[in-house]
């Protein structure tokens, strides 16, 4: 199947939309809507241009933000979930290990900034 321009350019406009969302519930029947496509096609083009399922992408661009949002401790793991539209802790738990193979309290844990003299074996002679 060839992509026309006008193809390339939703998609590309989907891809943008999609960063700008992640705090939404996005399936395949949101975006199609609001892009003017059927659900097949948006299916069968996003997968030929970005070699992966919209499903996938999604999932992706959620775990690469929720890494960023974890190691620059912007906000709690519950906030993080939440803002990036899983319904409870649990599952976006869940997610993350499965992606990363390791808890965000764990990126948390490992990225936290400790003041110098502050770590684990200073001693401050008192």
């Amino acid at each position: 199947m060839i992509l026309f321009e006008a193809d390339l350019q939703r998609l590309e406009a989907i891809r943008r939309f999609i960063f700008s969302n992640l705090d939404k519930r996005l399936d395949i029947a949101y975006i199609a809507t609001n892009f003017g496509m059927g659900q097949s096609t948006l299916r069968r083009h996003f997968k030929q241009y970005y070699r992966k399922s919209l499903y996938h992408f999604v999932h992706e661009c959620r775990m690469k933000k929720a890494m960023e949002l974890v190691i620059n401790h912007h906000a709690t793991i519950s906030q993080i979930a939440s803002s990036l539209s899983y319904k409870n802790l649990s599952s976006f738990t869940r997610a993350f290990s499965k992606y990363y193979q390791r808890t965000p309290l764990h990126y948390m844990k490992a990225t936290r900034r400790i003041p110098k003299g502050k770590g684990l074996f200073s001693y401050n002679g008192k």
